[in-house]
Order: C-alpha cells, then structure tokens, then sequence
C-alpha cells in the first residue's frame, strides 16, 4: 500500500482497504492481505466485522462464521454491529435461495441471539428485524 501514497498507512487505511474490497466482492482478497498484513496492524473487531461482512456478501456465511470463531478465539469481544452482520449473512440464503429449508437457518439464528444474550450483547432493532424477516418468510410468524 505505502508504495501508491506518500504517507505511512496506518490501521485506517487498512481497514479501508479491506472495506473496499469486500464491498466490491472481493473477500478472498481481502482476507488474503489480512492473513499477510495482520502481524503489522493488530487485528481487531472492526477488521474482522469487515471481512465477516464481506463473505456474507459473497452469500458464503460458512467463512463468515469462521471468522467470527477466529475473533472470539483470538480474545476479541464481538459487539451487536458484528453479530448483526453475521446474522444477515446466515439469514440472506433464505431470500437468496427461496427453496433454502427455512428450519436451519431459523436455529441458526436463534443461537446466535442466544449467544449474543449469554454474553449481555443486547439485540438491536436489526437484528430483531433481520430474525423477523426470515420468520415472514418461513410463514412461522409464532415467535415462541
């Protein structure tokens, strides 16, 4: 990066950068210049939500819970912004793929409200609103 500016980058810049790349599809990239750079730029929340959003993008929520899991194993505390993110990727298949059964994705979701409660993360607006929207869509509109 520093050969294309004059200035030193900093962590902003690279978490620019990873922005801009997941925004334009570009996850694999991204994560790739991460695994290279993170010894450089000590990786924290907003980089991982970055690229979490990014493979969701991709409708690829697999990696994206890999990368939560690297987060919290790493001793980084996930905040609502990252849950919510992830939830919308596990939840985005079911209006991607109609035919998606609706039963694994709405478990999916649960546990990871479930998860945010056990570590006193209080569910938003969005991410009440995402769970609802697959709910809708799963004509289940018993909430219980």
């Amino acid at each position: 990066m520093e050969r294309f500016i004059e200035k030193e980058t900093g962590k902003e810049d690279f978490v620019y950068l990873l922005d801009t790349l997941c925004k334009y599809g570009y996850a694999k990239v991204a994560t790739e210049i991460f695994n290279q750079r993170k010894f450089k730029f000590e990786p924290d929340t907003e980089m991982y939500t970055v690229l979490i959003s990014g493979w969701c993008k991709m409708n690829r929520p697999e990696m994206a819970e890999k990368f939560f899991r690297e987060m919290v194993d790493h001793g980084l505390e996930p905040n609502v912004v990252t849950h919510n993110v992830l939830l919308n990727g596990i939840c985005r298949r079911s209006v991607l793929h109609p035919g998606t059964r609706f039963e694994g994705i709405i478990q999916k979701a649960e546990n990871l409200l479930d998860e945010m409660q056990k570590r006193r993360i209080e569910p938003d607006v969005t991410s009440y609103s995402i769970v609802f929207h697959v709910y809708s869509r799963a004509h289940k509109p018993n909430l219980s």
